[in-house]
């Protein structure tokens, strides 16, 4: 979202909020599930972009 040259730099900026908050429920969604797997959701480079999120950082930090 961030690079989408289709859209204004505000539009990137409220898409790429939105995905991460997207992103960050369906975490919280498969942790409720059973997924046990946090040594991986902190090193797995596909998620860097979250790892400043507040609600990330929440649930991975309970954990360490």
């Amino acid at each position: 979202a961030l690079s989408d040259q289709a859209l204004a730099e505000s539009e990137r900026q409220a898409a790429a909020q939105n995905y991460a908050e997207q992103a960050v429920r369906l975490l919280r969604k498969a942790i409720a599930a059973g997924y046990k797997d946090f040594y991986h959701l902190q090193r797995d480079p596909d998620l860097e972009s979250l790892r400043d999120h507040p609600g990330y950082q929440a649930f991975t930090e309970k954990r360490e």
